[in-house]
């Protein structure tokens, strides 16, 4: 199974089904089930922002995120690239499923009212909570996600860059 490895808070929000968009710097051509990986590093800037809005709403309890362990299963749906402007080499290579305009909804209620009254020619509709757990920045690309299963128990794995293989025990 292939893996993504996720600093925390960012892993415990995906496998608790609240942050549906990974943003990363690089688009893929997988698609499919994807186990979840919180890094075994937890970054002091990292931890300082789990006591801020949206994360400390979100978060069930910021003083119990695993690390160095696998948190779950989700299935990577598709691949969004922000619009930045002409055609780029990830969209001519066929790595996104769409270049879209971003735009902020204030809850899931708003999303369809945003997507129907952009002007662009696909929009890209988020909520402002999840603009507010991600970097969707032009040129980044978000990976969509629905959890399909958040193990009770975190499994101890080793992770590692981009994506990865792992066999579950």
């Amino acid at each position: 199974m292939k893996v993504l490895s996720v600093i925390q808070p960012w892993a415990s929000l995906i496998v608790l089904g609240r942050k549906h968009f990974e943003t990363r710097s690089f688009p893929t051509h997988y698609r499919g089930e994807l186990a979840i990986h919180a890094s075994k590093g937890f970054p002091r800037d990292c931890k300082l922002i789990t006591h801020r809005e949206p994360y400390a709403r979100l978060l069930d309890d910021v003083s119990i995120l695993p690390l160095g362990a696998v948190l779950g299963i989700v299935r990577l749906i598709g691949v969004t690239e922000i619009a930045s402007g002409g055609r780029t080499t990830a969209e001519k290579i066929g790595a996104v499923d769409e270049v879209a305009v971003l735009a902020i909804a204030e809850d899931e209620a708003d999303l369809n009212r945003v997507r129907v009254n952009s002007r662009a020619a696909v929009t890209f509709a988020i909520t402002r909570d999840e603009h507010g757990v991600g970097d969707f920045s032009p040129y980044r690309y978000a990976w969509e996600l629905e959890v399909v299963e958040r193990f009770e128990k975190p499994i101890p794995a080793k992770g590692n860059r981009g994506l990865w293989d792992w066999s579950r025990p």
